[in-house]
C-alpha cells in the first residue's frame, strides 16, 4: 500500500504539475491576447486621434483663409473707397477751378479760340458748336451755329462737322472724365 500511496502522490503531483503548466500556458495566451489587445486598440486610438487632428486642422485653415479673404476684401473696399475720396476731393478741385475760369472774362476768349483752332482743321466745313445752356448767352455773338447742349454743364464745347461725320469733344466734362480716369489709373493711388 506504501507503494500505491507513494504512486498516489506522484500522479497527485504530475496532476498538479500539469494543472499549474495549463494555467501558466493560459495565463501567458490570455497576457498576449491582453497585449494584443491593448495594442490594437492603442492603434486605433492613434489613427483616430490622427484623423481627428487632421480634421481640426483642415477645418481651422478653411476658417482662417475664409477670415483671411474677408479681412482682405475689407481692406481692399477701404483702400478702394479711400482712393474715389482722393479722387472725389482732387476733381472737386478742379471743378471749382474751372467755375472760376468760366466765370472770369477770359473764358469766352479762349471758348472762342479753341473752337476757332477746331474749324480751321477742317476747313471748308460748316461746324455746329454746342456749349452749356449757361454759356450760350455769352458766346451767341461771337460763335456761329452754336446751340445750347444741356449734357455739358462744367463749360466748353462739342464741335461737330457733319459733313466729315466728325465730333471734337472740347467740353470741360469729357476733359474732366477721362483726366480722372489717368488720374486714378496712374497715380499710384
Amino acid at each position: 500500500m506504501a507503494d500505491e500511496i507513494e504512486k498516489l502522490r506522484r500522479f497527485k503531483q504530475a496532476v498538479l504539475a500539469e494543472t499549474d503548466a495549463q494555467v501558466e500556458r493560459m495565463l501567458e495566451e490570455a497576457r498576449a491576447e491582453h497585449d494584443a489587445v491593448i495594442k490594437a486598440a492603442k492603434a486605433d486610438a492613434e489613427r483616430k486621434l490622427n484623423a481627428l487632428r487632421e480634421d481640426i486642422n483642415s477645418r481651422a485653415e478653411q476658417q482662417l483663409t475664409r477670415e483671411l479673404s474677408t479681412a482682405e476684401l475689407t481692406e481692399q473696399r477701404k483702400v478702394l473707397l479711400r482712393r474715389e475720396e482722393l479722387a472725389d476731393s482732387v476733381f472737386d478741385l478742379v471743378r471749382e477751378k474751372l467755375a472760376a475760369f468760366r466765370a472770369s472774362d477770359k473764358y469766352v476768349d479762349w471758348l472762342c479760340k479753341n473752337v476757332k483752332s477746331a474749324s480751321e482743321r477742317f476747313e471748308g466745313c460748316e461746324a455746329e458748336v454746342a456749349v452749356s445752356p449757361d454759356d450760350l448767352p455769352r458766346v451767341s455773338g461771337r460763335l456761329k451755329n452754336a446751340v445750347a447742349d444741356p449734357s455739358i454743364t462744367l463749360g466748353g464745347a462739342a464741335v461737330r462737322f457733319s459733313e466729315r461725320g466728325v465730333l471734337l469733344d472740347l467740353s470741360f466734362d469729357s476733359l474732366l472724365e477721362r483726366e480722372r480716369a489717368e488720374f486714378c489709373r496712374n497715380a499710384g493711388l
